[in-house]
Formats: structure tokens, sequence, C-alpha cells
């Protein structure tokens, strides 16, 4: 089989990486996959920014450090604002210069719909990007939610298996 060469990503190609947060791995700092490095050569130290669910920007510090960069300043305000704990499944979705967009999903295994007021802490923002106006089932499951009353005494009692705990139960 040849050897898989570098190829430039193209105009609008986006490549991606997941992770799951792991507190005590990533939550001070988080380590980009050595596989996806190879998408990022000229920019393995400055600053990026990363797009939550939210839309607005975090300014965050990639720094490299044996050979392995890391998502460091500003990671961790970037992390409480979104409210990510452990278990959360993170994607990454890099633009070939500067911008990493993540998506969130809780354990439940669903995507995370930060509130539209969550603002960045201690002025790691660089701009609010304008929210997109979507409506779909799942406002409308809100909507129905809020209107339904239930009757004392009735009990309800749901099982979602999360990510986290398959991945745990896989692992021992």
């Amino acid at each position: 089989m040849p050897a898989r060469e570098n190829i430039p990503m193209s105009r609008g190609e986006k490549h991606k990486f997941f992770k799951v947060f792991l507190q005590e791995l990533s939550g001070r700092r988080m380590r980009i996959p050595p596989a996806f490095q190879r998408h990022m050569e000229g920019n393995n130290s400055g600053t990026v920014y990363l797009i939550g669910p939210s839309r607005n920007r975090w300014i965050v510090k990639l720094i490299e450090e044996d050979g392995h960069l890391y998502l460091s300043r500003g990671w961790t305000s970037f992390v409480m604002d979104h409210g990510i704990q452990h278990g959360h499944f993170l994607v990454f979705e890099y633009d070939g210069a500067d911008t990493f967009n993540v998506t969130v999903f809780g354990p439940s295994g669903c995507e995370e719909m930060s509130s539209p007021r969550t603002k960045p802490s201690r002025g790691s923002k660089v701009k609010q990007e304008e929210p997109e106006q979507e409506s779909g089932a799942h406002d409308q499951m809100l909507k129905e939610d809020e209107g339904s009353s239930s009757k004392a005494g009735d009990i309800v009692v749901t099982a979602i298996p999360t990510f986290y705990s398959m991945v745990d139960s896989f692992t021992g």
C-alpha cells in the first residue's frame, strides 16, 4: 500500500476529530490527536478560536509541547462557559486556518444547545456570531412539556444509556 501523503485541504474542505471529555485528562488543557496535527501544518502554536454551541468565539492559546499540540490558555473558560462535564462528547471541525467549530453532545448522546446568553468569561470573547434561528421538533417538545402537568403520585422513570457509561462498561 503506498504511503499516504499530506495533501493540503481544498477550499471549503473541513477536517474533524472527536474527544470524550475526561476531567483528569482535559480539564486544564486538551491534547489534539497526533494524527490530526498534520491538518494543522504551519499552525503549531499561537492563537486559535473555538466557536461553541452559543455561536460566540473564544480565544484559545495553542501550544506545542514534546511534539504534541494542546489547546491551553482559554480552554478552561470555554469548558466552564459551556457547562462541559466529564463524559461529554466533543466534535471539533477545523476550518483549515485558525478556527474550530465545537459541537457538544451530552451524556444522553444528544447535542447540547447552549443558552443564547452563554457568554465567554474573563474577556476571552472575540465577537458574537449571529445565532441561527431554528425551530424544530426539540423546541416543540419543550413547549409541549411546559404545558403539561402530572398528577401527584405519577412516577416517570426514564433510563437512557450514556456514551460514557457504555464506554466505561467496555473498558471495565
